[in-house]
């Protein structure tokens, strides 16, 4: 700052603008140099400039991008590595509760919690929540269904939308799924595997992931969402699937006109 200041200056001016020994200006103008933020004149004695604001910026952000791209790197193999490990929850956390970051996390939890159910899988969910689940996790939810896990979901605010009858018939035809409706914003977003393992979302926001969520598989939370779950499936209504419409044609019945002989 005290370079940007001055314009151009010695280590010696430097130092007395920025009150500091010239051993630590030396040092500062060597790493600044390394950066590519300081340009060196030489002359006796030297003199340094510091190199236009907009060009250093520019150098600081791509130096941020190419850290920012390693580190993204080091962090997909560490999540590999994480994803093969196993590890059993210890006696004295299995009933812990548990606050789960937004976006990739939640989702990842969400999926492995679902992908190891055994019999049951509830959900109370928004409308654009479901249609994304059922675009982008179609084959997740196959999967569960082929296992002879049943699978229940309540959806507010539902729009008929043939594609998303479609899936919800092909759905049907892979196991045990049901779908029931409600016509305003539920109270609360959550998946219950189960019975005992709870997915809570900390607000009800129109995409699950995209707000923190409380996970526990405490006995008597799980008892509470359950019970909860089950008074508004009662008083869900059904969602009615959209057949595609199919046009046919009339067959024409010609009769031949044969001529007297």
């Amino acid at each position: 700052m005290a370079l940007a200041k001055a314009g151009q200056a010695t280590v010696g001016t430097v130092a007395k603008t920025a009150q500091l020994d010239r051993s630590e200006i030396y040092r500062g103008i060597s790493e600044l140099q390394k950066l590519g933020l300081v340009e060196k004149i030489i002359s006796v004695p030297n003199i340094f400039k510091p190199t236009p604001t907009r060009v250093g910026l520019s150098i600081l952000l791509d130096r941020r991008t190419i850290e920012f791209a390693e580190l993204k790197e080091k962090t997909v193999e560490l999540m590999l590595k994480s994803e093969n490990e196993n590890l059993p929850i210890p006696q004295d956390e299995k009933f812990d509760f548990t606050i789960i970051p937004q976006r990739e996390v939640a989702l990842r939890t969400w999926m492995k919690a679902t992908a190891n159910a055994e019999e049951s899988l509830d959900y109370i969910i928004r409308w654009e929540g479901f249609i994304d689940g059922l675009v982008k996790r179609r084959d997740h939810l196959r999967k569960i269904l082929s296992r002879g896990v049943r699978t229940r979901g309540i959806v507010s605010k539902p729009r008929t939308q043939k594609l998303i009858s479609r899936t919800i018939a092909y759905l049907k035809r892979e196991g045990s799924y049901d779908v029931k409706c409600i016509f305003k914003d539920p109270s609360a977003v959550f998946s219950i595997i189960d019975g005992r393992e709870v997915i809570l979302n900390v607000v009800p926001a129109p995409l699950p992931y995209e707000t923190h969520s409380l996970w526990s598989k405490n006995p008597s939370l799980a008892a509470i969402v359950q019970d909860y779950f089950e008074i508004v499936w009662r008083t869900a209504n059904e969602y009615r699937t959209e057949r595609a419409a199919t046009t046919r044609t009339p067959k024409k019945t010609v009769t031949q006109y044969n001529p007297p002989p």
